[in-house]
């Protein structure tokens, strides 16, 4: 079956692209933000009760961003194959994305939030 779209490689090849510069660019955010959630357990002492304040909070704040790197990786990846097989553009792959990245990163967000 022919593509539909007359640039469809072009597409393919600047959306792997887009991916990876984008995926790059979550990671530093994710690196950032996990250190900077565990960081907000400085301000613990004995009496607060605050999940953040424990280690299994620290190590959820700290990894919550990362799982979603990975996942708003995979959905990209995903709905481009996805697309493709339907003969559609990929695009819409990078905002699927970026909402599956938001959703654990404002979790971790809020645990760690005063």
């Amino acid at each position: 079956m022919p593509d539909r779209h007359p640039n469809w490689t072009g597409h393919r090849v600047g959306y792997a692209i887009t991916v990876g510069v984008v995926a790059l660019a979550g990671a530093v955010v994710s690196i950032v933000s996990g250190v900077l959630f565990v960081g907000a357990s400085a301000g613990c002492g004995g009496s607060h009760g605050r999940f953040v304040c424990s280690v299994d909070g620290q190590q959820v704040v700290f990894w919550l961003p990362w799982a979603g790197w990975v996942l708003a990786i995979v959905s990209a990846v995903v709905y481009a194959v996805i697309a493709a097989g339907r003969s559609r553009l990929p695009w819409p792959g990078l905002g699927i994305g970026a909402v599956v990245y938001a959703v654990p990163f404002l979790i971790a967000y809020s645990i760690a939030a005063p």
